[in-house]
């Protein structure tokens, strides 16, 4: 036989009514009345009036067993959505089985599947999910030892790094992102066509531009992280380039657990259209970090990312306007005789003056034809690429003139005069 534990509890406070009168079961039930007990299964039951009498007439009905709790009618049926709405989830997650519970109800809601004002618990969800056969899981974890450490402030540390995302017409996109350490904010992140110093140093200064330079910037050893140039930049802005241990890769944990989220979270929701074109893929992913994760409660911080980046920061130091001529190519080349540089199998052509010198020639990738030369810090300008045909009609300065040439060019800019 079944002894069923709440039977007996609710027996034991129904007692001293059952042999008592009807008319003394008013003031038995005075003494019942408010009291707070604990039931069997940990529950906290304060008795009220109504409670008591239904239980003393189920007794006297049909016994103890009448007191045991009885099952749902709706078992396994949720309360807090109607069927059209968890007919519409089931067929959400069949469609996209990545979604993770909380991306399911974002994705509902932005569907208006569920209404803005709808109650939906995340647990209700989950069992209808796992009743359907919906929630099981291919992965498992890992099992590695990820060693945790957090920045005191916002923009004390930030990581970086690269995921591997979806393709766009036929080319893999990598998705290159900077998150703060202290409040798991992202400064920036975009999706680019490949994994260049060229492309991080892209989204590097629109993180920089967004949000401010941080103190410590930490990687991994990637070739896109190695360069020279990149550290000579992040030096020149105050900013300290650190790399992690090879093959250890505990220390850049909050990266790799923001590009899970975006596996779980952002991946399943995208549709054809946001897979059109680079420009259309980041302008979802945009959406969805300021729409949905800068505003949601983070597991680790117990603070939405972008509450407490705001909340922690006191002091942003701000980029400077010509950040990005920090970030530029530098090259050494020395000057020949007819006043000639080559670049990228190309010629160009230096001021008087310069013959025989080594210029450092300054550009940025993107516009390679913009090349300032520089003689140690001096900034000579920007050079040309040599008209040869030009050059056939242009008359030659003797060696006397050019000496006149830079004489008076001298003269001028020491006293502001013409000397003649």
């Amino acid at each position: 036989m079944d002894y069923d534990p709440l039977a007996l509890f609710r027996f034991q406070i129904i007692a001293p009514l059952v042999e008592t009168s009807r008319g003394e079961v008013h003031s038995e039930l005075k003494k019942i009345i408010g009291t707070t007990l604990t039931g069997p299964n940990g529950r906290i039951y304060r008795l009220g009036r109504a409670t008591i009498l239904r239980w003393l007439a189920l007794f006297r009905a049909h016994g103890i067993e009448a007191l045991k709790p009885r099952r749902r009618g709706d078992r396994g049926v949720s309360r807090k959505m109607n069927g059209e709405t968890a007919q519409a989830l089931i067929a959400l997650k069949q469609e996209k089985p990545r979604l993770t519970v909380n991306a399911l109800i974002y994705l509902a809601r932005k569907n208006g599947i569920v209404s803005p004002g709808q109650h939906l618990p995340k647990v209700s969800v989950y069992r209808l999910l796992k009743r359907h056969g919906l929630m099981d899981r291919s992965a498992k974890p890992d099992g590695v030892d990820r060693r945790r450490f957090e920045a005191e402030y916002p923009l004390d540390i930030v990581q970086a790094d690269v995921m591997h995302g979806p393709k766009i017409n036929g080319k893999k996109a990598y998705l290159i992102a900077i998150i703060d350490d202290h409040s798991r904010l992202i400064p920036w992140a975009e999706f680019r066509p490949q994994e260049t110093v060229e492309e991080f140093i892209a989204v590097l200064t629109q993180a920089f531009r967004r949000r401010g330079l941080p103190r410590k910037l930490y990687v991994d050893n990637g070739s896109a992280f190695r360069s020279a140039r990149l550290a000579y930049a992040l030096a020149s802005l105050g900013v300290s380039l650190i790399h992690s241990t090879p093959y250890q890769p505990e220390g850049k944990g909050k990266c790799e657990r923001w590009f899970r989220t975006v596996r779980e979270n952002f991946l399943p929701q995208l549709s054809s259209e946001d897979l059109k074109n680079f420009d259309a893929l980041n302008l979802a992913l945009h959406s969805w970090i300021d729409g949905y994760y800068h505003l949601t409660i983070h597991s680790s911080t117990g603070q939405a990312p972008l509450e407490r980046f705001v909340r922690s920061l006191t002091t942003p130091r701000h980029a400077p306007q010509k950040m990005e001529e920090m970030f530029r190519n530098r090259q050494l080349r020395k000057v020949t005789r007819d006043r000639i540089v080559s670049l990228n199998g190309q010629a160009y052509e230096t001021p008087p003056g310069t013959a025989g010198k080594t210029l450092e020639l300054r550009f940025e990738c993107a516009t390679p034809t913009l090349i300032e030369a520089f003689d140690g810090n001096k900034s000579l300008g920007f050079i040309k690429r040599v008209e040869i045909h030009s050059n056939a009609k242009v008359r030659r300065l003797k060696r006397g003139e050019m000496d006149i040439e830079m004489t008076e060019t001298k003269s001028t800019r020491t006293t502001g005069k013409v000397p003649f």
